[in-house]
């Protein structure tokens, strides 16, 4: 039983530093253009500026899908939007990655865990814990 929880232990192990080292995800079509509406709409509750399409579409070629939604998280307008503070921010990442009114235990966990951290590597860590709510075909 030992062995299998060790092997089973190693393969997620596995699996999380492979998602750490995600390849850039280039979008076939005009699946660029439905992403960045899509996480400009949903997650800083706007339309889209003139250009943020080819901005984003040329960002998902050089980087990770979960790096250029993280840089859009980090950004001083979703912070804003968030109330302005690292409390409130991480709050908002977990409504809206996880769908769900974390409660203030799971706030203040996260907020420990994350000291010192900047809002990218915050934004970057909350996408991982929510894949599926995310990530292109996935939800």
């Amino acid at each position: 039983m030992r062995y299998v929880t060790l092997a089973a232990l190693a393969g997620i192990i596995g699996v999380a530093s492979l998602a750490h080292t995600q390849p850039p995800y280039v979008p076939p079509g005009d699946e660029a253009a439905y992403l960045a509406r899509h996480w400009i709409e949903s997650y800083l509750r706007r339309g889209l500026a003139p250009g943020e399409t080819g901005a984003i579409a040329r960002d998902l070629r050089r980087r990770p899908p979960v790096d250029v939604l993280a840089s859009i998280l980090a950004s001083d307008e979703y912070h804003d939007f968030a109330g302005g503070t690292r409390a409130g921010h991480v709050n908002r990442l977990i409504l809206d990655l996880g769908h769900r009114q974390p409660g203030p235990r799971e706030i203040n966990d996260n907020l420990r865990r994350l000291r010192g951290r900047d809002r990218l590597a915050v934004a970057q860590y909350l996408l991982r814990q929510y894949p599926t709510n995310w990530q292109p075909g996935l939800h």
